[in-house]
């Protein structure tokens, strides 16, 4: 029984304190807000505060009813503070959202005003005299000489020509091992190796037969959709004529290069020469002298064959 005396008069004190502790904080904040009629400020902090202030008012009513064993059971105070209770939860997720906005605008008010002292104007620093006039450009000169001694030119660097150390026989059988592999990959070979081998045939197409052949699959595919014969302009038959025509030049003219081994020089395929409009002779035909002499047979660019015609016709 003397224990719990002890605890509760401890109890009592507490809440003495505490309880004139904040009758002294609301009875500033009281006057705060009457004498500061026109503040300019957030609504919402305003309702807060308000609403805090009258809580806290009913929360000490209430206590001071329990201490004279009071019952508080269908007092009025309590549903106010259950009302004011209820408000002040609902405020506060509101001001957790607004509160990176609030401390913006309180880090931008403390800046400007740091700037605002840091440039206000000293007259009595700007009294100069003719010593000290003279002292700031030798430092000035200083201070431009030290800079520039830091700070230094880009300088590209140097590219220098090495030597090519390497030795002729390396870069001969360089040449040679490509002419094997491009010996190897010739058509004879590969006909050869297409005709005893036992693998699958692969068909390969050169870009501009593929191209060909890819527009008149659409050609032939637009055709049977719609059920109508489109006509070929004169060009597009000037196009086919031609590539009928190149794809047999390039099957009798490709011979391989299996040559390669025994000459040692890279051979192109398919290189195009030249054709030059010849007389019935092979030999371009020369101009008639004004004596009326027969026309002579040069040989000038012409073969073997046509050399040798030329020969027994003289």
């Amino acid at each position: 029984m003397h224990e719990e005396q002890e605890d509760f008069a401890r109890i009592v004190s507490e809440c003495l304190k505490t309880s004139t502790e904040m009758v002294g904080c609301a009875q500033d904040f009281l006057k705060d807000i009457k004498h500061e009629e026109g503040r300019e400020g957030i609504s919402l902090f305003e309702v807060k505060n308000r609403d805090l202030l009258t809580y806290m008012s009913e929360v000490v009513y209430l206590m001071g009813k329990m201490s004279f064993a009071e019952s508080i059971e269908n007092c009025s105070a309590l549903e106010r503070c259950v009302f004011l209770r209820t408000v002040l939860e609902r405020i506060r997720p509101v001001e957790l959202k607004l509160k990176p906005y609030v401390e913006k605008a309180m880090s931008f008010s403390t800046s400007t005003s740091n700037s605002k002292q840091v440039l206000r104007p000293r007259p009595h620093l700007m009294k100069v005299t003719d010593e000290e006039g003279d002292e700031e450009p030798e430092e000035n000169d200083e201070q431009t000489n030290n800079e520039s001694s830091t700070i230094k030119k880009y300088v590209a660097p140097k590219l220098v020509a090495l030597r090519y150390d390497e030795d002729e026989d390396v870069a001969k059988e360089r040449v040679m091992e490509r002419a094997r592999r491009r010996a190897l990959q010739s058509s004879l070979i590969s006909e050869l190796r297409a005709q005893y081998s036992e693998a699958p045939e692969e068909v390969q197409e050169e870009k501009g037969s593929r191209k060909m052949r890819q527009k008149d699959m659409e050609r032939q595919r637009y055709e049977e959709d719609y059920m109508i014969r489109l006509q070929m302009s004169k060009k597009e038959r000037h196009e086919h004529k031609l590539q009928r025509r190149q794809n047999v030049l390039n099957e009798l003219l490709d011979f391989g290069d299996y040559m390669a081994m025994d000459e040692g020089k890279r051979t192109k395929k398919g290189t195009s020469h030249k054709k030059r409009r010849t007389s019935a002779m092979g030999g371009p035909k020369s101009k008639k002298g004004r004596s009326g002499g027969s026309r002579s047979l040069t040989t000038k660019g012409v073969g073997k064959r046509g050399k040798k015609y030329a020969k027994k016709r003289s």
